[in-house]
């Protein structure tokens, strides 16, 4: 299809045939990029080895057949004039940056998975405790959860109104008020102690000497018992 035509007017001007053509004779986007490249930077290769490094070499690599990857290579270095092997080279370290980059998107996703979990029980308990605070006939203790919840406190203490008033609506007549924190108190122990968990994890990887390892390995044991009597203690 030429640029700067649309599938609406190609379609209105020379009917739904054309289009279908222009379906069938459509380029692959890895040599529709490449001509591109090539047409706007023609007189610069460096530009061009350097745009096809950054902007085409990542689709190869998105593609799982071997056989599929070595045949646009061949395209790519006999459209660009470029060796095979410097193009696979350029591969290799395209392959290591997104190896490298989505390891690190992982781990972001996996932040933000464990803050999702963690931040609605901690509001809920933290409304829990502000609100028992203030009332003559408390049913809980909130030093508990205050105790337990020493860091967040001073975060969520700006919102302690709307954490007082969304604790009330949810709680004032509720039988299950101390079964409820019991359970999110566990919880949220469980929680803390997986990202105990994952640093220790992240230290055994790097440890500097034999004692050094044992002293993390023993942690990480201690760790995993506690996590053992959380779900002992939700069995009983």
């Amino acid at each position: 299809m030429s640029e700067g035509i649309d599938p609406a007017s190609l379609i209105s001007q020379d009917g739904t045939d054309a289009w279908r053509t222009a379906i069938r004779n459509s380029k692959h986007i890895i040599e529709f990029l490449l001509d591109k490249i090539l047409n706007s930077h023609k007189e610069d290769m460096r530009k061009v080895g350097r745009e096809i490094r950054e902007k085409i070499l990542p689709y190869v690599d998105s593609i799982e057949s071997a056989i599929e990857k070595s045949h646009f290579i061949k395209i790519i270095s006999n459209k660009s004039g470029i060796a095979e092997n410097a193009l696979l080279e350029d591969l290799k370290k395209v392959q290591s940056e997104l190896k490298f980059e989505t390891e690190e998107i992982r781990t972001a996703k996996e932040n933000v998975e464990k803050k999702m979990r963690k931040d609605p029980i901690e509001r809920r308990l933290l409304g829990i405790a502000f609100w028992q605070e203030n009332i003559q006939d408390k049913t809980i203790d909130p030093e508990l959860i205050f105790q337990k919840l020493d860091k967040a406190k001073e975060i969520y203490k700006d919102i302690e109104e709307d954490l007082i008033y969304e604790a009330e609506e949810f709680y004032s007549n509720s039988e299950n008020l101390q079964k409820d924190v019991d359970e999110m108190l566990l919880n949220i122990e469980e929680e803390y102690l997986n990202e105990e968990l994952n640093k220790k994890m992240v230290e055994l990887n790097n440890f500097k000497n034999k004692k050094e390892e044992m002293e993390i390995l023993k942690k990480i044991n201690e760790i995993i018992k506690k996590k053992e009597e959380i779900r002992n203690n939700r069995s009983r």
